[in-house]
Parts: C-alpha cells; structure tokens; sequence
C-alpha cells in the first residue's frame, strides 16, 4: 500500500470508503496454474454516482514481489481512467496501446494445462537441552481447464522432538519423539452446468499421530451453487455432499478392540460467501457421519466476518468450533504424559473451538496519502 500510495500521488487516497469519489476493491482467485487472477471493482459515489465497471488480469506464480505490485499499480491505473478523464487532471493523462496489441486468440499449449510443483521444507530449532526438527516433501500437479479440474499429489512429513536432561542420581537420559505422515490423494471435479458440479475424492495416507497404519478412502460427490461459479470471487451459496468407503489397519487397537474395519461414511458441506463494499462474510456450515453407527457423527461451523458499516469502525470476527463424536481411531487405554505434553497422538475429545474477535475505531483526518517510512 505504500508503493501505491507514493506511484499514485494524483489523487486523495481516504481512510474512509464512505469519504472517497471513487470506491475500488480487490479480489482473486487462485488459476490453474498455481498463479492467480486479480478483479479490480471499481465503483464511483459522490458525484460519480453511477460509474462502475471492472479489470481484471492474471499472474502467473513465479513473479516478484516487484512485479507483482507493478501489476497491480497499473490495473488501478487503467481503473481510474474513466474517473480522471472527467477532472481537471483530463490534460495531463497520457496512454499508449502497443503497436502489436491484438485481441486475445487460443493458443497452443504443449502441457494440456498441466502444472507440477515439487517442494522440500526443512525447520532446525534448539537449544542445548531440546532441539526441534521438521521436515516436509511433496509433489503435486494440477490441470484446471474450466471444464475438469484434476489435482493429485504426494507428501511426506516428518517432526521430531529431542530432549535431554539429567536426573536426580547423575543419570543423562536422552529422549526422542517422532510423528509422521505419508500418502497420496486424488481430486476430480468435472464441470456439468454453471451451477452443478461432480467428481471424487481419494486418500491413501499412513499417520502415527492418528493411528493409521493404513487409510484408504474413496468418496464420489456433487456439489449446487446457486450463484453462477463465474461470480465465485463476490459471492457464492454452495452445497458439497460426499459419499463412500474408508478402510482402516491401526498402528494399535482403537477403543473399540479393533485392529482393522471397513465403513462408509458420508458428508454435507455449505458454503456461503458475500463480498461487498461494507466487508466480507464467509461461513460454512459442516456435518457428516458413518453409516454403520449415526451416533459416531461430526458437525463444525467455522464464520469469518469483515465488518466496515460506519466510518472509521470495523469489526472482525474469525472461529471454528467443531463437534466430534467420530473418532474410531483413537487407540484404547490411557494416553501417557509424554503423548499429552508433546501432542504425540490423537487425544479423545467431545468438541474442539478456537475465536478471535477484533473492534477498532479510528478518527481524525480522512487522508491517507503521506508514507513514512522512518525507523
């Protein structure tokens, strides 16, 4: 914001969206290729009242943080134009079209769309009676067309924990925890109308923390929209509902004296999403159970609201809560001290929440040009 603030010195930028000639707001949505597409909405209040339109442009995922900026500096650019073409500032705009601009054509593209991405973490931390080391591997690939959406992809994770202290009779002990996790998944979404949508998803993954020696799971699933998807980055009111089999073998017996169980489960999911002047709204709503048992259910809701209805107040309010009754995996008798401490397994447990809540309430001077950028 201060790049834009320094290039963009034409014009009052205004602390208040209520304040300003012109109102512009910026969305995106991930491309298929692992970059994103940008829609810059721009609106005219006060005396242009009326004017409306949008940009929209698309970048590809490699690029700068440089080029990203410049990017967008100059679509809010092109974005302005109508504005400043009806101001004092008309005699002093200048623009060029490039001598081979042409409209866009198809074009050829030798990897039908494909993108692969391989990718190695590793974190270090530590002192001299505790080290910490995390490691993460994966390679993924996508192929987003606006018919089929195909996204596989495998992954490795590896945490460990080392402590070492000395006990009372001089004895140095030396413990290490590990968790780890590996598999592979699957999605495949293939477009049928603007509204409807259908395909599956499929897992096969190893976890010591949930005691899978093997999970295998497979669930075909529709999804309605009510809102076209094409509107997906200003609003959208979806239901996603997923059906199928899971096969588990335990690294230990669950709770319930199993070892290894075959169920079908099912999900439903609802989505809804609104993007407007005055904030965002985004929650969704989850329940899904197993079919052998419907009391080993889960149902969760997770809100995210953006609030800025009255000049210089804004609300903010983020959080999760999720009630659990499915968990079959949890291995039977008593989790020991250093499981609990370390977060070494799955622990058993009714319901899991997180919140945040924010208020805040400015006041003074509406501008916003000056950048300071001084210690």
């Amino acid at each position: 914001m201060g790049f834009i603030k320094q290039e963009l010195s034409y014009v009052n930028h205004m602390l208040d969206r209520q304040n300003a000639d012109v109102f512009i707001q910026i969305t995106s949505l991930e491309t298929g290729s692992g970059g994103d597409q940008y829609i810059i909405e721009y609106k005219g209040q006060k005396r242009f009242d009326g004017e409306e339109g949008k940009v929209s442009y698309n970048l590809e995922p490699n690029i700068s943080e440089n080029e990203h900026r410049t990017s967008l500096l100059s679509n809010i650019e092109k974005a302005l134009l109508p504005f400043l073409l009806k101001t004092s500032v008309k005699e002093d705009v200048e623009f060029t079209i490039k001598k081979d601009a042409t409209e866009e054509t198809a074009v050829v593209d030798p990897w039908k769309s494909w993108v692969f991405n391989l990718r190695a973490n590793m974190n270090l931390s530590g002192q001299q009676v505790s080290k910490y080391t995390y490691l993460n591997a994966s390679f993924s690939a996508n192929k987003v067309t606006e018919d089929v959406k195909i996204q596989p992809r495998i992954f490795y994770n590896f945490n460990r924990s080392r402590f070492t202290y000395t006990e009372e009779d001089g004895t140095v002990i030396d413990d290490i925890f590990d968790i780890t996790s590996k598999g592979a998944q699957l999605t495949y979404v293939k477009s049928i109308t603007d509204h409807f949508s259908a395909g599956f998803f499929t897992r096969a993954e190893e976890d010591s923390y949930s005691n899978y020696d093997l999970s295998l799971s497979f669930q075909p699933a529709i999804e309605y929209n009510i809102y076209p998807y094409a509107e997906a980055n200003k609003k959208q009111l979806s239901a996603l509902y997923k059906i199928g089999p899971q096969y588990n073998n335990y690294i230990d017996s669950t709770i319930f004296e199993l070892d290894k169980e075959l169920l079908f489960r099912h999900s439903l999911e609802f989505q809804f999403t609104k993007v407007e002047d005055w904030g965002s709204f985004d929650i969704s709503l989850q329940t899904g159970n197993y079919l052998h048992d419907w009391n080993l259910l889960f149902a969760s809701i997770q809100p995210w609201i953006e609030l800025n209805v009255v000049k210089g107040l804004s609300f903010n309010i983020v959080g999760n809560f999720r009630w659990i009754r499915n968990q079959i995996n949890i291995p039977k008798g008593d989790a020991s001290r250093d499981d609990v401490l370390l977060q070494l397994q799955q622990l058993q447990s009714n319901y899991s929440y997180y919140g945040w809540m924010g208020i805040s309430y400015r006041f003074g001077s509406t501008y916003n040009n000056v950048v300071n950028v001084r210690f």
